[in-house]
């Protein structure tokens, strides 16, 4: 394979197709080491055992990742054999660097606290690992895979001390809530409960219907579900791959060695796989809920996009008898090049609705991405792409850091970052990015139906929290307050 690298800027719209140009600003600096704090996700754990196992020679296994974050609020992953960790007796851990795996005996005391050191750095991550008494307020029960993350309740509505409190529980098997209850209807406030697993789960958004009782929120197999509607698990997407690159990168100023059509689409497939394992592993970690599947039946070569430079001609082809994009698809067209767009070379696109002429409509319940000529970008770019597809287009097309953005205090490392570079590679998405992605009216999978219905409007203001959380939400507080600018038609 060929290498070949560039730094990115990327863009989707909700209604007219659009892209961006690269970044001229050069990479940030790595960051001071004094200034690097090492965070553990999630800082607390609420645990419970598996209760068809007999009690007593019980012991739950579960992930914690590590994060070092600069003052700034980027993040980087710490490297294979970086990471020391310390624990009480009882408790084993595998693992040296993000991704570590606790097992824990029942006979452990709890609650007790891990410790995360990463090589270099001063401060000291640490989480807090509590057992669920299952009493004294609300409680989730959900499935759990043995060594898999923890499970995330997102949770809304009013106390008796607050007339409306948000919170994120990180539990295993069994989590501890706040006793919730409905808000009144002045307050402003959602009555609403997401549980997000890890891999390829995740619960569709549930109205609560809080009661000034215990509520339990039961997402256990052959048990009755979250009211009213069943949780929503073991979604998957397998995106279609048009291989429509020429020969024509073989024969620019720099002849590259034994290069053809054939070489090229054969970079193009495997660069494309790399890809899509890559969003997957981001996915996966970050608890979206969709299983990114390879299919090689689904990558085909179609030598008649070479002409394809835009989102107009896409449309128009993808849409002409025979259609090649159905209701649910993702499309992917790997092409040589984009049109230019505000001055600069187009990299990747998420087609909007429809073409200039408004002769085809591409239906919300359907994505067609664009991905430029492999040689002009590095990693990232799909799962950034598939993010747009996933509903998140507001504000600012969905982009949380990039040049005249009106929107500020989320990290580089975010997934939905304009710019990928090699000091902070996007890997991350929030929390409340999550939610949108799942249950937004704007993402493909309420538009196409594959979650159960109840989507809602997320609007564009990312930091109101009336319809769903604020964009910034997250497991692990930002660093910077998120601060935002523009103007939105919608709350």
């Amino acid at each position: 394979m060929v290498a070949r690298a560039a730094v990115l800027v990327l863009a989707a719209c909700s209604l007219d197709a659009c892209s961006c140009t690269d970044s001229q600003a050069p990479p940030p600096p790595p960051p001071d080491p004094s200034t690097v704090a090492v965070l553990v996700v999630p800082s607390r754990v609420s645990v419970s055992f598996d209760p068809a196992a007999a009690t007593g020679s019980r012991d739950v296994s579960f992930t914690l990742q590590v994060m070092t974050r600069d003052a700034d609020g980027n993040a980087l992953e710490p490297d294979a054999g970086s990471v020391t960790w310390t624990v009480p007796a009882g408790v084993i851990v595998v693992g040296d660097g993000t991704i570590a795996t606790l097992k824990v005996a029942e006979t452990v005391p709890m609650p007790f606290t891990v410790l995360a050191k990463v090589n270099g750095i001063a401060t000291v991550g640490s989480a807090k690992i509590e057992r669920s008494t299952g009493t004294g307020g609300d409680v989730v029960f959900g499935e759990h895979a043995s060594g898999s993350l923890a499970a995330v309740l997102l949770t809304s509505g009013a106390t008796s001390t607050s007339p409306c409190e948000e919170s994120a529980t990180a539990f295993v098997w069994r989590g501890d809530l706040p006793n919730l209850r409905t808000a009144a209807a002045s307050a402003g406030c959602r009555d609403d409960a997401m549980l997000l697993w890890s891999g390829a789960s995740a619960a569709q958004l549930h109205p609560a219907g809080w009661t000034v009782n215990t509520d339990r929120l039961n997402a256990m197999t052959g048990t009755a579900p979250f009211v009213p509607a069943p949780a929503a698990k073991r979604l998957t997407l397998t995106p279609k791959f048009f291989i429509g690159v020429s020969d024509w990168l073989c024969h620019q100023a720099v002849e590259i060695p034994d290069c053809d059509l054939a070489h090229e689409q054969q970079w193009a497939r495997e660069t494309a796989v790399e890809e899509l394992q890559l969003a997957q592993t981001i996915f996966e970690r970050n608890r979206v809920g969709v299983e990114l599947v390879y299919d090689p039946t689904l990558v085909v070569d179609k030598t008649e996009l070479a002409s394809v430079h835009n989102c107009d001609a896409a449309i128009q082809w993808a849409l002409s008898p025979p259609a090649q994009v159905a209701h649910g698809d993702v499309a992917v067209l790997w092409l040589d090049d984009l049109d230019a767009v505000g001055g600069g070379p187009a990299r990747a696109v998420t087609c909007g609705r429809a073409t200039s002429d408004g002769a085809l409509v591409l239906g919300d319940d359907r994505k067609l991405i664009l991905i430029s000529s492999p040689d002009q970008w590095i990693t990232s770019v799909l799962v950034h792409e598939l993010g747009h597809a996933l509903g998140l287009t507001e504000p600012g097309y969905g982009h949380t850091d990039g040049v005249g953005l009106q929107i500020s205090g989320f990290g580089r490392h975010n997934v939905m970052a304009e710019t990928d570079n090699l000091v902070f590679p996007r890997m991350h998405f929030t929390l409340g990015q999550v939610y949108r992605m799942n249950a937004d009216t704007r993402s493909l999978l309420q538009a196409a139906g594959l979650r159960p219905a109840g989507g809602v409007d997320c609007g564009c203001n990312p930091l109101a929290t009336k319809s769903c959380p604020a964009l910034g939400r997250d497991i692990a507080p930002l660093e910077r307050t998120v601060t935002w600018t523009g103007t939105c038609s919608t709350p």
